[in-house]
């Protein structure tokens, strides 16, 4: 069996729920405001990496460029190294063939 509520106590129940709506909804609002507040140096502090990682991949890119200078110095060292090579070969083989030359002439008289 259930008493019906009278009509004062459904207002009173009414103002009730609405003061704890309101008191929530304020609650909301400040927790709302203080996450607000703290928005500003976390976008400060993203804008800042933000700002990092594109210095870094400058410093990358130039990096790259000086790597790829010094590969292709590397590489035209290693063709003058190897052109050294075959040209030391060439000056050994005609100071022999001189020698053997020389050998014969002095057979010959």
């Amino acid at each position: 069996f259930r008493v019906a509520e009278s009509p004062v106590d459904q207002k009173s129940s009414f103002y009730g729920a609405v003061r704890e709506y309101e008191k929530n909804l304020s609650s909301l609002r400040k927790e709302r405001d203080n996450l607000l507040d703290s928005l500003g140096p976390l976008r400060r502090q993203l804008e800042d990496a933000q700002s990092t990682v594109k210095a870094l991949e400058a410093e990358r890119q130039q990096l790259l460029a000086v790597r790829g200078r010094s590969d292709a110095a590397s590489g035209a060292l290693n063709e003058t190294i190897d052109k050294l090579s075959v040209a030391q070969r060439r000056v050994r083989s005609l100071e022999k063939q001189l020698q053997d030359n020389e050998s014969d002439w002095a057979q010959e008289r």
